[in-house]
C-alpha cells in the first residue's frame, strides 16, 4: 500500500519539482522551508535591537544623509520620534501619562514626505509600511477596511504582536479623504469623511481585532488583539488647494506649493514655509476628530533648481552615484556636468513631480548608453552636459585609444 507524501503545512504533494523533508511526526516541503527561513531572518533583524533609542540629534543626522533641504521640518521630526519612543520607554506607572503625538507632513509631491518616514523607520529598525488612503472605504463596502493596515503591519514583522505594536505607519494621500462639501454629488461618501472616521479609534490608540492572514470573512476565522497605542501613524498628503484657505494668507508665504515652476528656476531661491493651523486642515475638508489626532503639523517647502541638483549628487542613494556604479560595472566611467545637473532639475521642476521625475529624466538619457556598452567594450567614459539634457546633441562617448 503506497501512501501520498504531503507537506504538512501547505498541503502540497511531493513531485519532481517540491521535495519533502519526512520525519515520523510531520513533513515539510522546501517552499515552506524556504519561506520559515525568510520569516525567521526578518523576526531576527527586528529583534536585534531590544527598543528604539536614539538621541534627537542623531536622528537629524540620519536624515541629513538621505533628505535635502527641508532642515526645519526634519528637526522637529527628529524630536517627535525620539518623545515618541521615550514615551514608550517609560514604565513606571505612577509618572504622569504622556499622550501619543501622531504626525502629519504636507508637501508638495516629490518634497521628501515619504522618505523622511522611511529613513527614521530603517533606522530605529521598527517594522514600517506605507499605504493609500484611496484605498480605503467604510466597513461594509468593496475595498480595504482601516483594519487592513494592522494586517499589513503585521505581515512585516512575521504577525510577531509586540514587534508591530512598536512599528511606525505612513498613510499616504490623506488629503484625497477630505469630505465632500453641501454642494457635492448625492451619495454616501465612503471614501472619504467615513474613512475618517475609520481612522480615528486607530490613531488614537486602541485594541483592535485584526483577522490572522487575511480570514476575514470566513466561518474559522481567528484574529490577534493588537493594541496601536505605540504605533506611530505618519499622515502625509499634498493638500494642492490648502493655500488658497489658509486663516493667514499672505503672498510672500508659500508652505510647500509653487507659485509657477519657471519662475522657481529663475529664482533658485528656498521659499519660506507658513505654519499651517488645526483650522486651515478643517476647512479644507479634514474633520476635526481626526485633525486632533494629529498634533504635529510640518509643512514641507517647495524644492527648488538648486535642492534637485543636490538631491542628485549629495545624498547617500544619490541618483548620479547609482548610475555611475551602474556603469563602472562594464568598466565605464560616467561624467555629469554641472549644466547637465542643472538641466535636469529644471526638467523635473517643470513636470511638478519633485523629486520623482529626476530618474525618469536620468534614464531616458543614459537608456541608449546602458543597452550599448555591454556590447562595446572600448568604452572608457561617458559624459552629459546641458546640451545633452536639452536634446542639442547625444552624450559624449570616449573610447579606449588601444
Amino acid at each position: 500500500m503506497s501512501y501520498i507524501k504531503v507537506c504538512s503545512f501547505c498541503g502540497r504533494t511531493e513531485n519532481k519539482n517540491y521535495k519533502l523533508v519526512i520525519s515520523p511526526f510531520a513533513s515539510i516541503c522546501e517552499i515552506c522551508i524556504k519561506i520559515s527561513m525568510e520569516l525567521t531572518q526578518r523576526l531576527r533583524r527586528f529583534q536585534s535591537k531590544p527598543a528604539p533609542s536614539a538621541l534627537p540629534c542623531e536622528l537629524l543626522e540620519e536624515l541629513d544623509k538621505h533628505v535635502v533641504g527641508q532642515n526645519a521640518v526634519k528637526k522637529s521630526i527628529s524630536v517627535s520620534i525620539y518623545n515618541h519612543y521615550k514615551r514608550i520607554g517609560k514604565k513606571s506607572p505612577e509618572e504622569t501619562s504622556l499622550s501619543k503625538s501622531n504626525i502629519l507632513l504636507v508637501g508638495h509631491t516629490g518634497s521628501g514626505k515619504t522618505l523622511i518616514a522611511q529613513t527614521m523607520a530603517q533606522f530605529l529598525n521598527v517594522p514600517f509600511i506605507i499605504v493609500d488612503a484611496t484605498s480605503f472605504t467604510e466597513a461594509g463596502y468593496v475595498g480595504d477596511d482601516v483594519e487592513a493596515i494592522l494586517q499589513k503591519l503585521l505581515q512585516t514583522c512575521s504577525y510577531d504582536v509586540e514587534i508591530a505594536q512598536k512599528g511606525i505607519v505612513y498613510i499616504d494621500e490623506i488629503d484625497k479623504l477630505s469630505r465632500r462639501s453641501s454642494n457635492s454629488a448625492v451619495g454616501r461618501d465612503i471614501s472619504g469623511e467615513g474613512v475618517q472616521q475609520a481612522l480615528l479609534k486607530l490613531l488614537e490608540g486602541t485594541t483592535i481585532a485584526v483577522p490572522c492572514y487575511g480570514s476575514k470573512g470566513q466561518p474559522d476565522t481567528e484574529f490577534i488583539l493588537v493594541d496601536t497605542s505605540n504605533i506611530l501613524f505618519i499622515c502625509g498628503g499634498s493638500f494642492e488647494s490648502l493655500e488658497k484657505i489658509t486663516s493667514q494668507p499672505h503672498k510672500k508665504y508659500n508652505f510647500g506649493f509653487q507659485p509657477s515652476p519657471t519662475e522657481l528656476a529663475l529664482k533658485d531661491i528656498p521659499h519660506r514655509t507658513k505654519k499651517i493651523s488645526a483650522k486651515d486642515l478643517i476647512k479644507f475638508g479634514l474633520i476635526p476628530e481626526l485633525v486632533g489626532r494629529l498634533p504635529i503639523i510640518e509643512a514641507l517647502r517647495s524644492l527648488n533648481v538648486a535642492d534637485l541638483m543636490r538631491i542628485l549628487t549629495e545624498p547617500i542613494k544619490a541618483l548620479v552615484n547609482q548610475f555611475k556604479v551602474l556603469l563602472d560595472s562594464e568598466g565605464v566611467r560616467l561624467i555629469v556636468h554641472e549644466s547637465a545637473l542643472r538641466a535636469i532639475s529644471t526638467r523635473a521642476l517643470d513636470l511638478e513631480t519633485g523629486a520623482r521625475g529626476l530618474r525618469s529624466i536620468l534614464e531616458s538619457l543614459l537608456i541608449d548608453i546602458m543597452y550599448q556598452t555591454p556590447i562595446l567594450r572600448s568604452v572608457v567614459k561617458v559624459v552629459l552636459d546641458g546640451m545633452v539634457v536639452d536634446g542639442l546633441k547625444r552624450p559624449i562617448m570616449v573610447y579606449d585609444s588601444l
